[in-house]
């Protein structure tokens, strides 16, 4: 800060200026120096803390986009696995379907 007063409010000027005690002065100086950094560091400990605040919201907003695909790819399974079972029905009463053909030729013939 090059001019530390201009960052003071009216009350403490006041007081700096009447104030006859250079340590007294040099007091307030290095106070109002602190408030000066210490507001630059709030503000930017703010600006961070936003910008971590929009990422971690993006994050979310990902992630509720995946776990709405993973709950789509686990009904494809299941979906997929009822498939496969009526598909292995299928082939078992096809296969009964065929010997059933077989034994009644065989029973007309005989």
């Amino acid at each position: 800060v090059d001019n530390p007063i201009c960052v003071m409010n009216q009350a403490m000027v006041k007081k700096f200026h009447k104030s006859a005690n250079p340590s007294a002065k040099y007091e307030l100086f290095c106070k109002t120096i602190s408030a000066s950094v210490y507001n630059g560091n709030i503000e930017e400990t703010g600006l961070i803390a936003t910008e971590y605040s929009e990422e971690l919201e993006n994050v979310g907003g990902v992630l509720t986009q995946c776990f709405k695909e993973v709950s789509e790819y686990e009904t494809y399974e299941k979906k997929s696995k009822q498939l496969e079972t009526l598909k292995n029905s299928k082939f078992q009463f096809e296969d009964e379907y065929a010997w059933y053909t077989v034994y009644n030729v065989i029973n007309a013939i005989t």
